[in-house]
């Protein structure tokens, strides 16, 4: 027993073999977490998104049923949705989309559609998922 307790008493540090062990379960660990990680920064943008294009096309629904307006097929620019809603005092204010790109709004058949840098948020968002490239489908 004296001689086991010996051998662990001299013995400093790891050896090789307890390094690439430990270097290898870490590996795994990492492999398993960053998938996940990796794409939460821009889902996060996207999803702060679409509760901004919620109160944009929700406000422009309401600018378009108080001044009868019955089709607008070009649709609205981001300068066009400023000049109508805030100026018009339907918002305080529209802020840049935080997923790059800029604001645009159509509305035809009664109906509002808003999108972020090409991508429709809403009214559909809610029944989108985004998925692992950070678009919607």
């Amino acid at each position: 027993m004296k001689k086991i307790l010996a051998v662990f008493r001299d013995r400093k540090g790891f050896s090789l073999l307890e390094v690439l062990m430990a270097v290898f379960v870490i590996g795994i660990i990492v492999a398993i977490i960053s998938p996940d990680i990796a794409g939460t920064g821009h889902k996060a943008r996207l999803r702060a998104d679409a509760a901004s294009a919620a109160c944009i096309g929700r406000a422009l629904e309401l600018y378009v049923a108080e001044n009868n307006i019955v089709k607008k097929a070009d649709g609205f620019g981001e300068s066009d949705l400023e000049t109508l809603l805030v100026k018009g005092g339907y918002l305080t204010g529209i802020s840049a989309p935080k997923s790059g790109g800029a604001w645009s709004a159509e509305y035809t058949d009664k109906k509002v559609t808003v999108k972020a840098g090409g991508i429709e948020l809403y009214p559909t968002i809610e029944k989108t998922e985004v998925t692992e490239d950070g678009t919607s489908n």
